[in-house]
């Protein structure tokens, strides 16, 4: 989980006998790219159509989208869709669903460790209109209205 910028592993452990259960949390020292995940959707193009390894992508349940900016060396291919959207890219498919309601807030967890506090690991990252929408369940309202105008 990130909260405010710092990372945090919160596990929970048990048996299938028991309702009992440990819960830990500990603090994570590095975060994956996240950044680099967002900066990429920044990127992001409103196109006609995409291939991806010599296939076409079939995206009629919403707007298609490439970024120009890889991500760990890899293009993507991005389809939106009511439930969220998939993004394709080699050898990888992503697919993201929206949550039915928005989290009002998240709080970071009590450390279980010896930790006051964990280090922020993130920054924020500003983001363009399509990469807002995107993150939040808006992007159907971006299209591309023909092909020479993508």
């Amino acid at each position: 989980m990130l909260v405010d910028g710092a990372a945090y592993v919160v596990e929970t452990s048990g048996n299938a006998t028991t309702s009992a259960a440990t819960q830990t949390v500990r603090c994570l020292e590095s975060f994956p790219p996240f950044e680099s995940i967002v900066s990429a959707l920044n990127t992001l193009k409103a196109v006609p159509s995409s291939l991806v390894d010599d296939e076409a992508i079939d995206c009629s349940s919403g707007a298609l989208f490439q970024t120009s900016t890889p991500i760990g060396g890899v293009d993507f291919t991005v389809c939106t869709a009511g439930y969220g959207f998939i993004a394709y890219g080699g050898d990888i498919t992503m697919v993201v669903e929206y949550l039915d309601a928005p989290l009002r807030s998240i709080s970071a967890p009590a450390l279980t460790d010896s930790s006051a506090h964990c280090a922020t690991v993130a920054k924020a990252t500003a983001v363009t209109p399509i990469t807002a929408a995107l993150l939040t369940g808006d992007a159907h309202a971006y299209t591309c209205p023909s092909e020479d105008k993508c």
